[in-house]
């Protein structure tokens, strides 16, 4: 018997994906999120699990951000360049 994963959202607005708790993103918004921020997630949320203190979830909480931020910007992007196609 397998006990079931637990799951959540994806970490971006209006992404319908769920997604198992170890993951902050479904693979098409993590793909769109630069190496670099990524590698900053896995770090902060890899020293929030080693210690929790007010630095590990500020680190934490603002790498998240950043990764979020970075697909939100993408979604404008695209989004503007199709308005400016005359939809």
């Amino acid at each position: 018997m397998t006990i079931p994963q637990a799951l959540h959202k994806c970490a971006v607005p209006d992404c319908p994906c769920e997604i198992p708790t170890s993951l902050l993103m479904c693979r098409e918004h993590w793909g769109i999120v630069t190496l670099a921020v990524q590698r900053r997630v896995w770090v902060a949320w890899r020293a929030l699990q080693r210690e929790v203190t007010m630095d590990t979830v500020r680190a934490h909480r603002e790498a998240k951000e950043a990764a979020i931020a970075a697909v939100l910007a993408r979604r404008e992007r695209i989004e503007a360049m199709h308005a400016g196609d005359g939809e």
